[in-house]
């Protein structure tokens, strides 16, 4: 993959196999073979390019190679692929700078890029956004967990 796709763009991959009965007692060999998993990308042009080499790898290229019949969905037609969370530049500009006016610069901080599915991903598409994220804790009250936990609490 890596000659095709640029792996540095490409977030997350996990696979898990799951088989069914072979097809004789004693066969070892699964009469069919489930993989499914999670894709993420940085750029939604990196995740189509992903999606577009999976398909050829596994249909044309393993379907040959092993002698069977090889399918990919993604179930475009069934559920909603989450673009990217993309922040825009001078949206992120705006708020860098109201962030620093209002805590201090030694209080923001910039984290590394991650793969998380938001639904700001849908509007940051048609409207320019940005994601930030808040942090609220105090640890006299217990306020120390972060919001997806069930523990989280605002002071």
């Amino acid at each position: 993959m890596e000659r095709h796709v640029d792996t540095t763009l490409l977030v997350l991959l996990l696979l898990f196999q799951k088989s069914t009965a072979p097809t004789t007692k004693g066969d070892v060999i699964a009469r069919e073979v489930i993989l499914g998993g999670t894709l993420r990308a940085f750029s939604n042009s990196s995740f189509h390019q992903l999606v577009q080499r999976l398909k050829e790898v596994i249909v044309e290229q393993a379907s040959s190679v092993f002698q069977c019949k090889g399918e990919v969905d993604f179930f475009e037609n069934e559920s909603t692929i989450y673009p990217p969370t993309m922040s825009h530049e001078r949206v992120y500009k705006h708020m860098r700078k109201v962030t620093i006016d209002l805590v201090s610069q030694d209080r923001f901080r910039v984290v590394p890029p991650m793969m998380g599915a938001e639904d700001l991903s849908f509007y940051s598409e048609d409207v320019p956004a940005a994601f930030f994220y808040v942090r609220m804790r105090n640890e006299l009250l217990g306020s120390i967990h972060t919001g997806h936990s069930p523990h989280f609490m605002i002071e």
